[in-house]
């Protein structure tokens, strides 16, 4: 059997490489795993494949997950395989703070505990709040 050196460059749809991108390539007959790497900064992985029918699996961290079917003997000896953003972009996030003050303060010798800004408001009766309270 014949053998033949093939290149995946992997890429994002807008061109650049991508950087650690796990290649898994089975035969397609048995599911053996046949070859695996990860892609170097330049989003290329080489490996020598023999004659035979081969499924390539590409996964990379913000990316679709896709999978290639290839044969070789082949004419490409490159394949340039592109991958899709994967994740939701937000056009308008609004952020909300509650104002930050000790739970707990101590003024001309009397404690105070600020019950209305903490997770204590929410326990129930006044019992409650003093059982729960730091000390």
């Amino acid at each position: 059997m014949a053998q033949q050196n093939v290149t995946f460059h992997i890429q994002q749809q807008t061109k650049e490489p991508v950087d650690a991108a796990t290649l898994i390539i089975t035969d397609q007959k048995t599911g053996k795993v046949v070859a695996n790497g990860l892609t170097e900064a330049d989003g290329k992985l080489s490996c020598q494949l023999t004659d035979g029918s081969y499924q390539l699996y590409c996964g990379a961290i913000g990316c679709r997950d896709t999978t290639v079917l290839f044969s070789i003997p082949d004419n490409n000896d490159t394949y340039n395989i592109y991958l899709r953003p994967d994740g939701t972009e937000l056009e308008n996030v609004v952020i909300t703070a509650r104002k930050r003050c000790p739970l707990v303060k101590m003024e001309s010798g009397k404690i105070s505990i600020s019950v209305a800004q903490s997770y204590l408001a929410n326990l129930g009766n006044s019992l409650d709040v003093l059982r729960h309270t730091p000390v």
